[in-house]
């Protein structure tokens, strides 16, 4: 939560208040499936997923969740450099633009934008 009231922050210093985000943590607002519903009919603007949840916006993300394929952290690194463009512009195709990422294989935080 304190990477995304930095974010929250850092949204409404540069709109000097006039936009804001509120963040609603521990499944409040249902699981994955339902916040994708949410989002596509206009209740919520935004969310954190999984891969289970980004695989319903983009599946080919869920490539980087298969077990063994990775050695290690340097070689998750590498890929998501290389890749990370391509997952970016699959999200944006499906009308979300990634917001808050952490660079390892089983979040990926998204927001669709209105």
């Amino acid at each position: 939560m304190n990477l995304m009231e930095e974010l929250n922050q850092q949204v409404r210093e540069k709109t000097q208040g006039e936009v804001g985000l509120r963040f609603y943590p521990g499944g409040i607002q249902g699981d994955e499936a339902v916040v994708l519903r949410k989002i596509r009919t206009g209740q919520l603007h935004g969310g954190g997923f999984t891969g289970v949840g980004l695989g319903e916006i983009a599946p080919s993300l869920r490539v980087m969740e298969l077990p063994f394929l990775f050695r290690d952290e340097g070689e998750i690194r590498a890929v998501h450099e290389k890749m990370d463009p391509v997952f970016e512009q699959q999200l944006r195709d499906k009308g979300f633009t990634l917001l808050v990422g952490r660079r390892s294989v089983s979040s990926i935080s998204t927001a669709r934008i209105p």
